[in-house]
């Protein structure tokens, strides 16, 4: 008796899953063919064009939005043409500045400079497509082997040493004092550090509040930050696309020869009191 019906359950089984294959494929056919005269009833009429120069449009638009919104100020004219190690904070929750003046080259970085490279979590470059959305942007892995690779072949990185501990903080916070790594590559290759503030990015893209035990969680085991925006923050990523915002700007200190942790944290206050707000405070830890 059970094998009987074994046998027909199988049967129906293989029965439904036939018919459901010719159906999706049927619609399959049927999107395919709409998809084909639609395209060019919409072309015919001028309807392609006329959506690819409103995408144009609006991506130029949002270019200069954010050209008008990350800005370089400091020393830039001083940067010497060598390889040069850029040593970056505060880590903002998204990168952002740093991506869109060294990895999307969106901003008025100098020519004429060694290209440089953001190095980034190793984390990022083993999850399938943002691996290959860093390397499409020069990212590089933040070990000091690949770092020290990379300025030897002639290219510039940016490395954010204070890591995931700054963001979140109070004020403007540099997480330096215990990290010697940075300075290990340096003297090893002989190139000059760049301290590098940013003002503004922490304010205007803020984590989603209530989540202090995921970030902590986080930090503690995995070594990284996992970026939930708040909806504020959000919401000013689309205002960008019909207006600056508030300016981000990114100060570029003097070059640092034979550098050690004395001159790096005398060359970050001497770059903080150049490009301090008002209701900035630095913190140095």
């Amino acid at each position: 008796m059970i094998w009987p019906l074994t046998i027909t359950c199988i049967t129906f089984c293989f029965l439904g899953a036939f018919l459901a294959t010719v159906v999706a494929s049927g619609a399959a056919a049927g999107l395919a063919v709409v998809a084909y005269y639609g395209f060019h009833w919409l072309r015919d009429h001028g309807y392609i064009e006329w959506i690819l120069a409103e995408l144009r449009g609006r991506a130029e638009r949002l270019r200069g939005n954010l050209r008008a919104t990350f800005l370089l100020r400091g020393h830039l004219k001083e940067i010497p043409a060598e390889p040069v190690l850029y040593i970056a904070h505060p880590h903002g929750l998204f990168f952002m500045a740093p991506f869109f003046h060294w990895a999307a080259r969106i901003t008025d970085w100098p020519e004429g400079l060694a290209r440089v490279r953001p190095a980034v979590h190793s984390i990022f470059f083993k999850i399938p497509g943002v691996r290959e959305l860093m390397e499409a942007h020069g990212a590089i892995e933040a070990t000091e082997r690949e770092i020290e690779a990379t300025l030897r072949s002639g290219d510039s990185v940016i490395l954010m040493p204070g890591g995931v501990q700054e963001i979140g903080c109070k004020g403007l916070t540099v997480v330096i004092r215990q990290r010697r790594g940075y300075l290990r590559i340096a003297q090893r290759v002989g190139c000059p550090i760049v301290p590098v503030l940013t003002f503004g990015e922490a304010e205007l893209f803020q984590p989603m509040g209530g989540l202090d035990w995921f970030h902590r969680y986080c930090k503690a085991w995995f070594g990284l930050a996992v970026p939930i925006p708040s909806l504020a923050s959000l919401g000013r990523w689309f205002e960008l696309f019909e207006r600056p915002l508030a300016p981000v700007e990114t100060w570029i200190g003097q070059s640092i020869r034979s550098p050690t942790q004395k001159k790096v944290v005398s060359a970050l206050q001497a770059l903080f009191k150049e490009g301090q707000r008002p209701e900035d405070v630095l913190t140095i830890v």
